[in-house]
């Protein structure tokens, strides 16, 4: 679009106008990708102690994989304690 004319990167309008347009499909990906990548199985490692499974999963039952939570709380992460 840039190489035909049709875009220009440095008007605010034009760019504005391309994310209204591609933003919801991008969303749409990720979402479809987040989801693919945190059902799928991760297969026991040869040389490495680590728990395996399903990871969406093993987020939601720590204990049944025999790890701890790994949790942060929001108020953790911005340094709000």
């Amino acid at each position: 679009m840039v190489d035909s004319g049709l875009l220009r990167i440095d008007d605010p309008v034009h760019l504005e106008c391309l994310g209204l347009c591609f933003i919801p499909l991008i969303q749409r990906d990720l979402k479809s990708f987040t989801h693919l990548w945190n059902s799928h199985r991760i297969r026991q490692q040869r040389h490495v102690e680590a728990p395996n499974g399903i990871s969406i999963v093993m987020s939601y039952q720590p204990k049944a994989y025999g790890t701890r939570d790994f949790f942060i709380s929001a108020s953790l992460r911005i340094g709000n304690h």
